[in-house]
């Protein structure tokens, strides 16, 4: 008997193990340009997401982005200091990463919801032009 609860937790683990979500780093990305810092692949542990945090100047240009999985995350938005700064999170796997000027197919980004057309949604930052 202590073989077959010893074998269930076993599977158990295994099937938990295979399940986390996964989702890119990247400390320091420039736009139109490769990770510059601290490029890899996150783990994320409980009441963890996918984020990306986008830095656009008071111009509408992106200037960078920041990837990492990120506990009890918050889609939000705000200005400071001249910068806009955009919150973004999903829970799907590699969700965060930028594929080919548009954002992962498997993605769930969880928008801002604002009615004003002064922010962005979910992938609006990879079309052309500025964000807003």
């Amino acid at each position: 008997m202590d073989r077959h609860i010893l074998l269930v937790l076993f599977l158990f683990c295994c099937f938990a193990a295979g399940t986390a979500l996964k989702c890119i780093t990247c400390h320091l990305q420039l736009t139109s340009d490769r990770c510059r810092s601290g490029f890899g692949v996150c783990v994320a542990k409980e009441e963890e997401k996918c984020m990306t945090l986008k830095v656009y100047n008071f111009g509408h240009k992106h200037l960078l982005s920041y990837m990492v999985c990120q506990r009890f995350c918050r889609a939000m938005k705000f200005l400071y200091h001249g910068r806009y700064f955009v919150y973004e999170c999903c829970d799907q796997n590699y969700c965060n990463f930028k594929v080919g000027g548009a954002c992962h197919p498997q993605g769930s980004l969880q928008s801002v919801t604002d009615a004003s057309p002064a922010w962005p949604t979910a992938c609006s930052w990879s079309l052309p032009g500025p964000p807003w």
